[in-house]
């Protein structure tokens, strides 16, 4: 790759080469992208700029196997691994009248650092379908014969139309997911090319056991008829866990902004990972203010959030006071069956009673659990929440008693 000596692109001969040259859909990267809005964090900074050494590179990878998972092509001249850089994403091989020609070059040449693992689509092996939902298709595959993984693709039609500009923050995000090491954050491998319309795909660890809320409510009755010591240690267990991942991302300013159940996953030996990072946010100051597009979860969502759009590490702790619930009620629903606008109201007001909404598991969980961790993270003064750290020692205290 480019070092800092290497001849930088400034000139707009250099630019209009860049953008007449073939590279992948951006209809298709936009497509994918706009949907892939619920997968990935955001980070920005100021990296080097593009140079020619590094746009040759991208040339030698702009073909891409087509019609995965069933063939394969014999034309394989890349690496099985490569770095993905960001002008590959947004440039237009086939379809030049689609192309982003209103694309500011500028902005390229400012993420010019910005790189994301390519997987070849022929190191994806025996992939079969696992789960479909609205967004897209999961399949299971074995990567280079030996690990598992999750193929997550996305349905072609987007029903939103991002600009430039979030195409280039979604970029960074699905760069910051690789850059996170812990062991209960979803590993992140990279990125692939699927089917005949190439479309982007996040390549993810694979986890047997699905969901957290799923693997809960499919082992409620079992759960009941358990050791209730036995059961509460598990639980116990998926707290910490997901416990030590915002531990980690709050030591780093990151607020991952929808922390749930839903977005915990379980692999075949009960170890937990945090996952879905669309809506993460890195920030410099542990602080973000959203805007009237901002999506976020109301059940989940602080009382800062639903008023004023306040986002904190804290505010990511009232969501984790959400999840124990959760937890120890093995699946149940936030705020029952109130409607949407029933629970929107009832943040807004801080003379609101919020345990009698969320009453202690009779079954699972001890009173310490519920009384010194759930009900203090559901505080609605965001300056009086205690911060990750500030559960640190209390939680370890706690959950540990309990073995």
């Amino acid at each position: 790759m480019g070092t800092k000596t290497s001849k930088r692109i400034n000139d707009e001969d250099s630019i209009n080469t860049r953008r007449n040259s073939s590279f992948f859909s951006s209809q298709t990267v936009r497509r994918s992208y706009a949907d892939w809005i619920c997968h990935s964090p955001l980070i920005s900074s100021d990296i080097d700029r593009l140079t020619n050494e590094e746009i040759n590179h991208f040339r030698k990878h702009q073909q891409i196997t087509k019609n995965f998972p069933n063939s394969q092509t014999k034309h394989q001249n890349s690496p099985s691994k490569n770095l993905l850089r960001i002008e590959q994403l947004v440039e237009s091989p086939s379809n030049k009248e689609n192309s982003l020609s209103t694309i500011d070059f500028n902005q390229l040449n400012s993420l010019g650092n910005f790189r994301i693992t390519l997987i070849d689509q022929s190191d994806l092996q025996n992939a079969h379908e696992i789960g479909k939902g609205n967004f897209g298709t999961v399949y299971h595959a074995l990567y280079k014969n030996k690990r598992a993984v999750a193929l997550k693709t996305l349905h072609s039609s987007s029903q939103e139309n991002y600009s430039n500009e979030n195409l280039l923050k979604l970029l960074f995000e699905a760069h910051i997911m690789t850059q996170l090491e812990h062991e209960n954050l979803l590993n992140i491998l990279g990125v692939t090319f699927y089917g005949e319309n190439q479309q982007l795909s996040l390549v993810t660890d694979y986890m047997k056991n699905g969901s957290l809320l799923t693997y809960l409510r499919k082992h409620r009755n079992h759960f009941y008829k358990s050791s209730r010591k036995e059961i509460n240690q598990k639980l116990d267990h998926f707290s910490q866990q997901i416990f030590q991942a915002m531990l980690y991302l709050e030591q780093r300013k990151i607020i991952h902004r929808d922390l749930a159940a839903r977005n915990c996953l379980i692999d075949h030996e009960d170890h937990l990972k945090v996952a879905d990072f669309g809506l993460t946010k890195l920030t410099d100051c542990g602080l973000y203010k959203g805007n009237a597009k901002t999506i976020f979860a109301i059940r989940w969502s602080s009382p800062e959030v639903i008023l004023n759009m306040k986002y904190s590490s804290r505010s990511d702790v009232w969501s984790f006071g959400i999840t124990l619930w959760e937890i120890y009620s093995l699946g149940e629903r936030p705020f029952g069956y109130f409607n949407n606008q029933t629970v929107k109201n009832l943040l807004k007001t801080s003379s609101s009673n919020f345990s009698q909404y969320f009453p202690q598991s009779q079954q699972f969980g001890s009173n310490e659990v519920y009384t010194h961790l759930i009900l203090p993270c559901l505080t609605y003064n965001v300056t009086l929440r205690p911060s990750f750290k500030d559960l640190n020692e209390r939680i370890s205290k706690i959950l540990n008693e309990n073995k």
